[in-house]
């Protein structure tokens, strides 16, 4: 149950799941990544990825391949239809 919260929490709002992750197991953002660079850029402009990103080195043992991979590239589409939707949305204001 817990963890299909999680998923929708996700899928609904990366910026708030990567704090809460960051927040209450700061163990997840350490494993994936080496510097706190990436991690900051990848909440700013890409955090589906990001989260992805982290769930995957941390769960599957700092590897990706088959499904990981796959929602890798789910996750990157969403953090990208999301900035098209959006400049879509500015355009048609104008």
């Amino acid at each position: 149950m817990g963890c299909c919260l999680v998923a929708i929490l996700g899928a609904l709002w990366p910026r708030v799941t990567l704090i809460l992750i960051w927040l209450l197991n700061p163990a997840v953002p350490q494993a994936a990544f080496q510097t706190s660079v990436y991690p900051m850029l990848g909440f700013i402009f890409l955090p589906a990825t990001t989260l992805v990103y982290e769930l995957a080195k941390y769960f599957h043992g700092g590897s990706l391949d088959g499904f990981w991979l796959l929602l890798l590239a789910l996750a990157f589409l969403h953090d990208i239809g999301h900035v098209g939707a959006g400049l879509r949305r500015r355009r048609a204001r104008d």
